[in-house]
């Protein structure tokens, strides 16, 4: 009988799957991304190994390199998978250029980390990586791709159309916002319990609205002045 390399996996009746790829190709990549997720926030990335993550999967470790080429492939496919709805609604607040752009974006920001809650961990941990030292570099590379730097030039562009009030610092007023986005999610578990504060869905939704009011107030011009330019 002859036999061809990387012949794709069968059912259990002999017959091909019709795509020639393993059956519940979608589940097993989200099972992967998911592991992977878990485990690289816990770990450092060098300490977790394929074999791990195909562990907690509950897949075999020949899929990673199936469906990612390696772990590294893996890691870029879970930061960007996790990020993508964020960077899809800075794209979309970009093109706004109005007072509801960073409102939006925050919010997309809290609906997407409710589910992954510490994430931003792990992206607060890429992002204090030396980059000049070679096994830092691709994380790195990875995070400067995935997190679109468009975000660091919001409140540049609202400033140029008249959305921020008169002697609103555009710096001081992103910083605000990684303030308002980020923080609650880095913020040490010992002091999230002394302010009797739990990150649920419903408490951001609560400080979503909270932090919208701030920047209205304290951020952009009223509506009468942006009408009158």
């Amino acid at each position: 009988m002859r036999h061809k390399a990387n012949m794709p996996p069968t059912t259990e009746q002999g017959a091909k799957n019709p795509v020639g790829r393993p059956q519940g190709e979608t589940n097993n990549q989200d099972k992967l991304i998911h592991a992977a997720r878990e485990l690289f926030i816990e770990h450092d990335y060098a300490k977790v190994s394929i074999r791990e993550i195909a562990n907690k999967a509950g897949t075999d470790s020949g899929l990673i390199r199936y469906y990612f080429g390696s772990k590294q492939g893996l890691f870029t496919a879970m930061i960007h998978e996790t990020a993508k709805p964020v960077i899809k609604q800075l794209n979309k607040s970009q093109a706004q250029l109005d007072d509801q752009a960073p409102i939006a974006f925050m919010r997309t920001y809290y609906k997407v980390m409710s589910a992954h809650p510490h994430f931003p961990r792990l992206i607060f941990k890429l992002a204090n990586l030396d980059p000049e030292v070679p096994e830092n570099k691709e994380l790195t590379d990875i995070l400067d791709k995935a997190i679109a730097p468009k975000v660091l030039n919001m409140f540049d562009n609202l400033a140029k159309y008249g959305v921020l009030k008169q002697g609103v610092d555009p710096k001081s007023a992103l910083l605000s916002l990684f303030c308002m986005t980020v923080f609650p999610f880095i913020i040490p578990d010992k002091m999230l319990k002394k302010m009797d504060i739990q990150i649920t869905p419903e408490f951001l939704d609560t400080l979503a609205n909270h932090n919208a009011q701030l920047m209205s107030l304290g951020l952009f011009a009223q509506k009468e002045q942006n009408d009158e330019k």
